[in-house]
């Protein structure tokens, strides 16, 4: 059997998220699973940028810095990453 880490993550994250915001979070339940699962694939690191903020702006999330860099990075692009070794907040990654 093969462990997905990042289903597993997903998951937590829901836990997580359906504990803190109760209704918050059956009201955004897509919205918020459509974050978690952003990837950048063939999209620009503009066009994932974009997508990340809408989404998150469409699942009305707490604003924290460091969770939403977490969540940004890791949906980039493997190449991509090994690039933003000095980087700490999405702002420094542009």
């Amino acid at each position: 059997m093969k462990f997905h880490i990042s289903k597993f993550y997903n998951a937590l994250q829901g836990v997580r998220y359906a504990c803190q915001y109760g209704l918050w979070y059956a009201v955004n339940k897509n919205y918020f699973q459509q974050f978690l699962d952003l990837k950048q694939e063939e999209l620009s690191v503009l066009e994932y940028s974009d997508q990340f903020s809408r989404l998150q702006d469409a699942c009305g999330m707490e604003d924290d810095e460091e969770h939403d860099f977490i969540s940004f990075v890791r949906g980039l692009r493997p190449d991509i990453v090994e690039r933003m070794t000095d980087c700490k907040t999405i702002h420094e990654a542009f």
